[in-house]
């Protein structure tokens, strides 16, 4: 994802939390038919990705209005959830649903970052 954060319209932090958004899910979650979310708290994502409470809260909002991530939360903003056999039966918090719907169009934005760099280089040889 880091490539194709340009052509995503990601900053550089947005993608640091996304990182460790990843990071809070397990492999199954990614399965068909699987509910890929987490709970982790705004202080621990903050802390692990290297950013202030507030802007995680900034990038959180503004992952949510693009459509790269869905939202929920209880009665008091709280993120909590539970498992049954290792499928996430009850969540609020942080659904990366959009996300993995879109990996085809970040895999493809990933290519086009990565040759538009391979023919750049390319140019500045040849005009040496």
């Amino acid at each position: 994802m880091d490539k194709a954060r340009r052509q995503l319209g990601l900053s550089k932090a947005a993608i640091a939390y996304l990182k460790v958004a990843i990071s809070n899910t397990m492999d199954e979650d990614f399965a068909a038919g699987r509910n890929c979310s987490f709970w982790t708290s705004v202080t621990k994502i903050a802390s692990q990705a290297g950013l202030d409470r507030r802007r995680v809260a900034r990038i959180v909002s503004w992952l949510v209005e693009q459509g790269f991530l869905i939202k929920t939360a209880s009665d008091q903003s709280r993120r909590g959830g539970s498992q049954n056999n290792g499928k996430i039966s009850h969540k609020f918090g942080i659904n990366l649903a959009p996300l993995i719907m879109r990996a085809a169009k970040i895999q493809t934005a990933e290519r086009k970052a990565t040759f538009e760099a391979t023919e750049a280089e390319r140019l500045r040889t040849r005009i040496k």
